[in-house]
C-alpha cells in the first residue's frame, strides 16, 4: 500500500478515536469497578464469580460495537472482526491482583480525577485492553480493508498461572502473529523465565528458655508482588515484652518496624513499599524486613533459627546469591524475592518470585536451589515455572511493530528483554507492546495503579496503527520460526 495512502487511513483512525476519547475513559472506569481477583471456581466462572462478570462486561460492551464475541466457559473471551480463518492477535486480560497497599482512591472504584483514571488494573492490564478494544472499533467504523481479521483474546488467569491460554490452545489455532499490550514500549523481545515455588520449614524443638513464642506470621498478597506488609504476633510475658522491645530499639531498621502491646504479647508491623515481582529492587520487602528481625529474638521452637535461615537465603539480596543461583546473560540478570509468607500447622512457608535469564533453563533452576535447600532441612513444597521466551530482534513482527512505534514516537531506541512474564510465551510469534513508555513510572501492582485519559488515548492510536499494519501483512500459516 503507498505509504500517503496508509498514512490518510492512520489519520482517518486517529480522528475517530479523538471523539471517542471520553467514552473510553468511561468504558475503563466500569471496567475498574469489577474486582476481578482471583476467587472460588463456579460454573461458568472457572476463577471466581467477578472475574467471570468483569469478563461479561467486556464482551457485552464489543457486542454493543458490533463485533462477533465468544465466551469460551468463562476461561477466555473472543472479540473477532474481519475473517476468522487468518487472523492476528491481541491478548489482553481482565483479571488482576488483590489492591493492597494504601490506596487515597478506591482499588475498584474507577475513580476519574483531573485527566487520571484510579483502579487496580489501570495498567494491568485494563487500560491497555479497553485501548485496543477501541482501537479496533475504530478500523471497524471506517471500514479500513484487512487482509487478515484481528481476534482480541480477553484471558481471565494471566496473574494466577494461564490457566486460561491453556484452555485456549486446547480449543483454538493460535493467531499468525500477536500483540500483548502488557509490558512496555518500545518492545518486548525476550522475557526471563518465571518461577513462584514455596519453601517450607518445621518448627520444633524446645529453643530459647524465656518461653517468648511466634503465635502468627504472615505476609505478602500474591506471589508476584513484592510485599508491602508483613506481620508477626509473639505470645510472651510483661517482662519479655520489656526485653522484646529493647531489642526492638536497637534494631537497624526500627523505623519499619511497629509494636503494638496486645493481650497476651506483642504484635510487630513491618511496612515496605510493593512493586511488581520482576523488578524487586524498585519495592522495600516487608517479608525481609520481618525476618530480618525475627532472627535475633530469644523465640520457642527455633523460630528464630528458620527466620535466620529464610534470611540468610533471601531475606535482602535481590540476586539470588542467599541460594547461589545468582547469574545474568545479554539479555539481563537473575532476579529473587520472597513474596508471600506464613506460619500454619507448625512451619513457616515461605514463597519466592524468581526471573532467571534467557539462557537458563527451569531444569538448572531447580537443581541448584534444591542443592542448597536440602542440607539446611527445607522443602520445596510448591513450583510453578515458566520456561523463557525469545523472539528474534530481526524478525518481521518485531520490526514492523518498531516501526509503528518510532512513526509515532520518534523514539529509535532498540527493543527490550525484561523480567515481567506475558501472556506473549503462552503462544508462537506473540511479542509484548507497550503500554509503558520509556521513564515511565511502573504502577502496576503498586497501589494508586492510575492510567491518564490522554495516554489511554494515545495507547489506542498506537494500537489501531499496529493492528492495522499486521493485518495488512503476509505472514505464514506456521509461526513457530522466529521463536526460540
Amino acid at each position: 500500500m503507498p505509504e500517503d495512502e496508509k498514512q490518510k487511513t492512520l489519520n482517518a483512525l486517529d480522528a475517530i478515536l479523538d471523539q471517542y476519547n471520553s467514552a473510553m475513559t468511561e468504558d475503563l472506569c466500569r471496567l475498574l469497578r469489577y474486582p476481578t481477583i482471583l476467587g472460588e471456581p463456579a460454573p461458568l466462572a472457572p476463577f471466581g464469580k467477578d472475574i467471570a462478570a468483569g469478563l461479561c462486561y467486556v464482551l457485552e460492551l464489543a457486542a454493543s460495537f458490533g463485533f462477533a464475541v465468544q465466551n469460551e466457559e468463562g476461561y477466555v473471551g473472543l472479540v473477532q472482526h474481519g475473517q476468522t480463518q487468518q487472523q492476528v492477535g491481541a491478548l489482553c486480560h481482565v483479571d488482576v491482583v488483590p489492591a493492597g497497599g494504601h490506596w487515597f482512591h478506591a482499588p475498584f472504584g474507577g475513580e476519574l480525577e483531573n485527566d487520571i483514571i484510579y483502579g487496580r488494573g489501570a495498567f494491568d492490564d485494563k487500560g491497555p485492553l479497553i485501548a485496543v478494544l477501541y482501537a479496533m472499533r475504530a478500523l471497524k467504523e471506517e471500514n479500513v480493508p484487512l487482509k487478515n481479521g484481528i481476534c482480541l483474546i480477553v484471558g481471565t488467569d494471566e496473574e494466577s498461572g494461564f490457566r486460561c491460554m491453556d484452555y485456549y490452545k486446547k480449543h483454538h489455532q493460535p493467531p499468525l502473529c500477536s500483540i500483548v499490550p502488557d509490558a512496555e514500549f518500545p518492545l518486548v523481545y525476550a522475557e526471563k523465565g518465571i518461577v513462584h515455588l514455596q519453601l517450607s520449614l518445621p518448627l520444633g524443638g524446645e529453643g530459647a528458655s524465656s518461653g517468648i513464642r511466634l503465635q502468627s506470621l504472615s505476609g505478602g498478597v500474591a506471589a508476584n508482588v513484592i510485599p508491602e506488609s508483613a506481620e508477626a504476633f509473639l505470645a510472651c510475658d510483661q517482662t519479655e515484652q520489656a526485653i522484646l522491645e529493647e531489642l526492638l530499639h536497637k534494631y537497624e531498621q526500627r523505623r519499619r518496624i511497629k509494636v503494638t502491646r496486645e493481650p497476651g504479647g506483642l504484635r510487630l508491623v513491618a511496612t515496605g513499599r510493593s512493586a511488581h515481582g520482576s523488578l524487586p529492587e524498585e519495592g522495600i520487602n516487608a517479608v525481609g524486613i520481618l525476618l530480618g528481625f525475627l532472627r535475633g529474638l530469644p523465640l520457642a521452637q527455633n523460630a528464630a533459627e528458620a527466620a535466620r535461615i529464610f534470611y540468610m537465603l533471601c531475606g535482602e539480596d535481590t540476586d539470588g546469591r542467599g541460594l547461589r543461583i545468582a547469574c545474568a546473560d545479554e539479555h539481563g540478570a537473575l532476579t529473587m524475592a520472597p513474596t508471600q509468607v506464613q506460619l500454619r500447622e507448625g512451619q513457616i512457608d515461605l514463597v519466592l518470585d524468581i526471573r532467571f535469564p534467557v539462557s537458563k533453563n527451569l531444569a538448572w533452576l531447580k537443581a541448584h536451589i534444591l542443592a542448597v535447600i536440602e542440607p539446611l532441612g527445607l522443602r520445596l513444597t510448591a513450583w510453578n515455572g515458566k520456561e523463557p521466551h525469545f523472539i528474534r530482534p530481526d524478525s518481521p513482527l518485531v520490526q514492523s511493530l518498531l516501526a509503528v512505534y518510532q512513526a509515532e514516537s520518534g523514539d529509535m531506541r532498540p527493543p527490550l528483554a525484561i523480567g515481567g512474564g506475558t501472556y506473549a510465551r503462552a503462544i508462537p510469534n506473540a511479542v509484548a507492546f507497550g503500554p509503558v513508555f520509556p521513564g515511565q513510572p511502573r504502577l502496576e501492582h503498586q497501589a494508586e495503579e492510575c492510567i491518564s485519559s490522554s495516554q489511554l488515548l494515545r495507547l489506542s492510536k498506537i494500537y489501531a496503527a499496529a493492528l492495522y499494519t499486521l493485518a495488512n501483512q503476509d505472514w505464514p500459516a506456521n509461526q513457530n520460526t522466529v521463536q526460540e
